[in-house]
């Protein structure tokens, strides 16, 4: 069976499931094969709780009914996303960047939702096995799409163009991040910009964060249709206590106070880039402020909880040297009668500038006055010598401690690397952010 046929089961089909445990009716099971299992040893379980067939790369079912035999279960998977991207005839615009690019990605959307059947990728399917299901999950009905793309090599990003096919594209921010892999910051910006080579390759358009240094340098070496952000978006912060106020003016339109459910100024840039490109996908005024007003983030996102009295400023999904420095410096700038304290998980993936990056990040928390200063993972180990900073091997061993304590009247801020899993010092026994209202 060839990729068109393929095609032509997916169109009869009811969708694409490389999870056996979630199959539904009439669904496409990919066996991938991945770090703890292999999808292949569930495709006959799958095809018993109702699947179309089975897509594999294991010879031992070869021949089996319902099961499809090719080279590569993940290279088919990414040849079908190709090739349905191939019938959309649709704005596509990419989202890559060290910073922000999943709350860029939802912010836009939000903002092109108000004018657009607008589709986006879901949660966090954002890398060579979740960029093709997220294209694989476009519809006829939908008029636009925001596909985001993360990488941790060099050569990664170009790989998820091709299946994405992005006509338009922005990089959020670039900075450290996932130094093991890049294995320097000229080899992050390689990496983000191959996003901008696609766009020049393709003739396709620019959203250029002019704010960012590294971002406008190396737009100027791309000749493409261009949007510098800052030429249509002109916005400054009335207040941010935590959630911000702005002042946002686009071009030709008159200045307009926004009052969003975002907290942290970081945001800023974010919101910004989802006003210009609405401005250019020609969304009304009032729509673009509706949505910015009415957008809240989510899954350990600058999220704000009340709970017992206490405030928790959740932005645990993840950390670079970037993020965290921003969340500090942002959260150290909330007007609160409530004390702060920090509590910050390691940040992973930094390579050898790893004891430097975690260095500068104490360094930073020395300018500014804290009630409490709590450190998660064994990166902080030999670095913590100033009181009263409290360090934690993990969650687990902090979780007592932390329940012992009794705060009140207290505004944490909670950031760090996904690994660390900071959420999991609210899980019960204290409380769970994600469900608490």
């Amino acid at each position: 069976m060839d990729i068109r046929e393929l095609y032509l089961e997916f169109l009869a089909g009811s969708g694409i499931c490389t999870d056996s445990r979630l199959i539904k009716p009439a669904q496409l099971f990919f066996g991938l094969a991945g770090s703890r299992a292999n999808g292949s040893d569930f495709a006959l379980q799958a095809l018993r709780d109702g699947a179309r067939y089975a897509i594999v790369d294991d010879p031992a079912l070869s021949g089996h009914p319902g099961c499809i035999l090719v080279p590569s279960a993940l290279e088919t998977l990414q040849q079908l996303a190709g090739w349905h991207r191939q019938q959309l005839n649709i704005p596509v615009i990419g989202i890559t960047g060290s910073v922000g690019k999943t709350t860029t990605k939802s912010l836009i959307h939000a903002v092109l939702s108000s004018r657009y059947k607008a589709f986006c990728t879901l949660g966090n399917l954002n890398n060579h096995i979740g960029v093709p299901l997220s294209v694989l999950s476009i519809g006829s009905e939908h008029e636009i799409a925001v596909i985001e793309m993360g990488a941790n090599h060099i050569g990664e990003i170009e790989s998820l163009c091709e299946i994405a096919r992005p006509t338009h594209g922005l990089i959020t921010r670039i900075g450290k991040a996932h130094l093991e892999g890049f294995g320097s910051l000229e080899g992050v910006l390689i990496a983000k910009t191959e996003l901008f080579r696609y766009l020049r390759k393709n003739k396709g358009l620019a959203f250029v964060n002019d704010q960012d240094e590294l971002v406008f340098a190396a737009s100027k070496g791309f000749e493409m249709p261009k949007v510098m952000i800052h030429e249509i978006t002109h916005s400054s912060i009335l207040a941010a206590d935590p959630f911000l106020t702005i002042r946002l003016e686009l071009a030709g339109e008159p200045a307009l106070e926004v009052v969003t459910r975002i907290p942290g100024s970081y945001n800023l840039e974010n919101i910004e880039a989802a006003a210009c490109v609405g401005k250019y996908f020609e969304v009304p005024l009032p729509g673009i402020k509706a949505a910015l007003e009415k957008f809240e983030s989510g899954s350990n996102r600058s999220q704000v909880i009340e709970h017992g009295g206490n405030s928790f400023l959740m932005d645990a999904y993840n950390a670079n040297p970037v993020s965290m420095a921003e969340s500090i410096r942002s959260f150290a700038a909330i007007s609160t009668q409530k004390k702060k304290v920090l509590i910050l998980g390691e940040m992973r993936e930094l390579g050898t500038d790893s004891p430097a990056e975690h260095q500068g990040i104490l360094d930073l928390i020395a300018h500014f006055t804290w009630a409490g200063v709590i450190l998660v993972g064994p990166e902080y180990k030999e670095l913590v010598t100033r009181e009263p900073y409290y360090h934690f091997p993990d969650v687990a061993s902090l979780k007592p401690w932390f329940q012992a304590q009794e705060f009140r009247d207290t505004f944490f801020l909670v950031k760090g690397s996904r690994g660390v899993a900071l959420e999991q010092l609210f899980e019960p026994g204290t409380f769970n952010p994600g469900s608490a209202h």
